[in-house]
């Protein structure tokens, strides 16, 4: 049983995977490898992303191929949204990151923590 709001948003990058009784509110937007487990709900204006591009600004400088044109370096790693978890309205998800209870609104999480909690 999945329900989902107005406007949701899946990139074509990557694997979204989704448990069941799951809740997407409006304008969720899911990027690259993500795995929703069971009975979770995701409130509004939600963004999971699991890629990024690297720190280190050397890792991160513009490269060109013959093949590729210029291109630069992103790393997909996934997110696992654990069952039963909740996340609030407004939060976003970055990639490495695994979920698990509940992520109060307005919040940023990284790599199993909250980072930033503007309420």
């Amino acid at each position: 049983n999945l329900k989902v709001g107005k406007r949701l948003f899946v990139d074509m990058v990557g694997t979204v995977l989704i448990g069941d009784n799951v809740t997407l509110g409006d304008d969720v937007a899911l990027g690259g490898n993500v795995r929703i487990g069971n009975d979770v709900r995701i409130g509004n204006r939600v963004s999971l992303f699991s890629s990024g591009h690297p720190l280190s600004p050397k890792e991160r400088n513009m490269r060109f191929s013959l093949r590729h044109g210029f291109y630069q370096v992103s790393r997909h790693e996934p997110i696992r949204i654990e069952d039963h978890a909740v996340l609030g309205d407004d939060v976003v998800v970055g990639p490495n990151s695994i979920v698990k209870g509940v992520v109060s609104e307005d919040s940023l999480y990284l790599q199993n923590r909250i980072l930033k909690e503007t309420t």
